[in-house]
């Protein structure tokens, strides 16, 4: 039983290190790629042609200190929080609530993360962002793709889910 206890352990620990690894790839790179343009091939002007409007890709960092430039403080802080603070502070929790062997505090971390992971909602905000630009009536004056970015953000949420998942399994047997 102790052995198996601590295979669990380990596994837990390998996915949290996991998920750590994907998060800051999944916060410096571009997370989407977005492009506007405007064709007035079809229009009765003198000018025609198809013009570029805006192109870029930014990844959550980048986008985030945009907002702070731009003024925007509060969205750019809640970002911020979520995205990178509350995941970092769940992971290093959980992390330490598995190998800790005082019970009291080990079930006072894993509260403190249950809770942190009710906040965490980044994922969500970020899924529905995508589904946004990619699902938007104006597929031919936009062009959205995802970045490097948003592939290791989803890694990030799938293996801290995995993560929480065997660690609330490994609860059960405490």
């Amino acid at each position: 039983m102790n052995s198996e206890r601590n295979v669990r352990k380990t596994l837990v620990s390998a996915l949290l290190l996991c998920s750590l690894g994907c998060l800051f790839p999944g916060l410096s790179l571009p997370i989407l790629h977005l492009s506007v343009k405007l064709d007035l091939s079809a229009a009765n002007l003198p000018v025609s042609g198809r013009y570029t409007l805006f192109e870029g890709s930014h990844s959550l960092l980048e986008a985030t200190a945009v907002l702070f430039r731009k003024g925007l403080g509060w969205p750019a802080t809640l970002v911020l929080l979520t995205s990178v603070l509350l995941p970092v502070a769940n992971i290093f929790m959980q992390g330490v609530s598995v190998w800790i062997t005082e019970k009291r505090m080990a079930v006072r971390l894993e509260r403190a993360c249950a809770l942190l992971s009710k906040w965490a909602m980044t994922e969500v905000f970020v899924a529905s962002l995508l589904l946004a630009f990619w699902l938007m009536d104006a597929q031919r004056f936009t062009d959205a793709r995802p970045g490097a970015g948003f592939y290791w953000y989803a890694a990030h949420c799938l293996t801290a889910l995995s993560a929480a998942s065997w660690l609330a399994w490994s609860r059960a047997d405490r």
